[in-house]
């Protein structure tokens, strides 16, 4: 059974205190008594709380799903002439950082959005925008130089060597303030555009989509296009 809580706001002039449990138990269907499986609710339940009526209503989780999808039929055909281009950007972790809640969350709600766009039958565009560009990157290239990373260890455990070696360059500039400079001076070398720091800044990006898209796939996540931080 699946358990579904709301709260309903009892006007002062009405005394009854399980108003709501009426009205539901009224308009919804009771357990059926010749059936394992039962029909809509199972059991109501209320409570005050702070001056709000709480309900506790039980669904009987196949019937409400059974019900639901009869009702909305998934071979609807919709008019390709009122489609849109809808564009859902999610997901967005950033280069060399762990995959945190805060990104599954976003992951999960972006690609729901998207599906339900493309069901309805809009053209839809699914962006992931990641932050790979910055002064941390200094520091990320600075670690990996003091963490002595081989970049056979980075290929193949990105995310975990390269979240290591800027965790350790950040360490590391506190005790020695100097190393500041040796970050950002590889940050500059960067932005002037050196071919050997660029290609590690690249190589690093490339490997750590690799990683995420190993991800996106147990999730069934796909993305149209990747966007980056560094193109604007």
């Amino acid at each position: 059974m699946a358990a579904l809580n709301f709260t309903y706001q009892k006007p002062s002039q009405t005394p009854e205190l399980n108003l709501l449990a009426q009205y539901l138990g009224n308009n919804y269907d009771k357990p059926s008594s010749d059936s394992n499986d039962g029909e809509h609710l199972t059991n109501i339940t209320t409570e005050m709380r702070s001056g709000k009526l709480w309900a506790k209503v039980s669904l009987n989780k196949t019937k409400f799903v059974q019900t639901v999808l009869a009702n909305k039929p998934l071979t609807e055909q919709h008019n390709p002439a009122t489609s849109e281009t809808i564009v859902v950007e999610f997901s967005s972790p950033n280069i060399a950082k762990p995959f945190h809640a805060g990104h599954l969350r976003s992951t999960i709600i972006g690609n729901f959005v998207s599906n339900i766009n493309q069901f309805l039958g809009n053209s839809v565009l699914r962006l992931n925008y990641l932050g790979d560009w910055g002064t941390q990157f200094g520091y990320l290239a600075l670690g990996v130089q003091l963490k002595g990373f081989s970049p056979t260890d980075v290929h193949q455990h990105p995310i975990k060597c390269l979240y290591e070696a800027y965790v350790h360059a950040y360490e590391a500039v506190q005790n020695d303030p100097k190393l500041h400079e040796v970050a950002m001076d590889i940050f500059s070398r960067m932005e002037k555009g050196t071919a050997d720091d660029l290609h590690k800044w690249q190589d690093y990006r490339d490997y750590t989509v690799q990683e995420l898209e190993e991800l996106y796939r147990r999730l069934g996540v796909a993305f149209t296009s990747y966007e980056w931080e560094s193109q604007y």
